[in-house]
């Protein structure tokens, strides 16, 4: 699973293929940090070559529970798949295709 969106780095580059690459979930604090790593398509991700770019999305407080709680993750999917369906509510991704 991937998310397809052009954003445009700071080089010049667009980078169109972004996949989760880390979730970190604090269930004390009710925290949680998903790293996406972004490269310049499919292909380039298939070829193993190296990411351009990463975004960190902060799962803030509020909406923790509603995505990562231990029943919602019991009920209908893992983490990462998790990571994928709360980084489409963020305004930055919100319009993206799943690839």
């Amino acid at each position: 699973m991937a998310l397809q969106k052009s954003i445009q780095h700071s080089t010049g580059v667009p980078v169109s293929y972004w996949r989760v690459t880390k979730v970190l979930l604090d269930y004390e604090r009710k925290f949680g940090a998903i790293t996406l790593s972004g490269y310049y398509n499919q292909q380039a991700r298939l070829d193993n070559k190296r990411s351009l770019d990463a975004r960190q999305i902060t799962v803030s407080a509020e909406l923790f529970d509603t995505h990562f709680s231990s029943g919602e993750l019991d009920n209908n999917t893992n983490p990462v798949k998790q990571a994928y369906i709360y980084i489409k509510t963020t305004p930055e991704f919100s319009d993206v295709t799943d690839v």
